[in-house]
């Protein structure tokens, strides 16, 4: 940040700050990469995380798997049966897709925020991944806009969320600093909508760790590694359910 200031990139005013403002206002930069909802198919939505999206269970002919987290060989298998009964959108960021998605079947991460559904489909010609044009459907039953992306671990919006979650909970296993003070700072110093701790809270840290976990498998890259205090806070939330169950 201090060589930042020091080079006149002090944000949005100067015109440049961690991101270059001068490209254009951010809108403008939204929507050029996000693309509207098409015409709505009704879908039907399975799953182990089906009850996020079950309101919009109208069971259609196009089936929306729901991850519930980290894929299973159970997740791999259903979605294998689906794929071969008809058309099939997995909702995951787990890069074993990249690898064990049916021929046909679209991939998808849907990201729920406070100006409604976003969703990221893979179109990856490398990786012979390429965007269904039935995919519009889906994404105009959510209601979505939607941004193409590659086949990587994590895809973009839980690759840079849950490894921020991660670096998070460092600092504050390092005593440097409390969570409520971490979020204030995403929140106000750096224009996030939530904070990383609120984050946690919401998705449970039981998901970040394996999203962590799937994103080490799958690249080899330690800076995936999952934290003692999110391992711990994991932990603690699978004896809680446990304890309830």
């Amino acid at each position: 940040v201090r060589r930042l200031v020091r080079a006149g990139r002090t944000g949005r005013a100067a015109g440049r700050g961690f991101y270059g403002h001068g490209l254009g206002r951010q809108r403008a930069q939204i929507e050029a990469v996000v693309e509207g909802p098409g015409t709505a198919t009704p879908l039907r939505v399975v799953g182990p995380g089906a009850a996020r999206f079950a309101e919009l269970d109208a069971g259609g002919g196009v089936v929306l798997y729901a991850c519930g987290g980290a894929a299973t060989d159970r997740d791999v298998e259903a979605v294998a049966d689906l794929a071969a009964a008809g058309r099939v959108a997995v909702d995951s960021s787990d890069a074993r897709w990249l690898d064990d998605l049916p021929v046909g079947a679209a991939w998808l991460r849907l990201h729920r925020g406070p100006a409604g559904v976003l969703a990221e489909v893979v179109d990856d010609a490398e990786a012979g991944l390429v965007r269904p044009g039935w995919v519009d459907g889906v994404v105009g039953a959510l209601g979505a806009g939607s941004v193409r992306v590659p086949a990587v671990a994590g895809l973009v919006g839980d690759r840079l969320r849950h490894t921020l979650v991660n670096e998070a909970t460092v600092l504050v296993e390092e005593g440097l600093a409390v969570p409520g003070d971490v979020d204030l700072a995403l929140r106000l110093g750096m224009g996030h909508p939530r904070g990383p701790f609120e984050v946690l809270a919401e998705v449970g840290a039981v998901y970040v760790r394996d999203s962590l976990l799937a994103m080490a498998r799958s690249s080899g890259d330690p800076r995936y590694r999952a934290s003692s205090l999110l391992r711990r806070r994991a932990a603690a939330q699978v004896r809680g359910a446990a304890a309830r169950a």
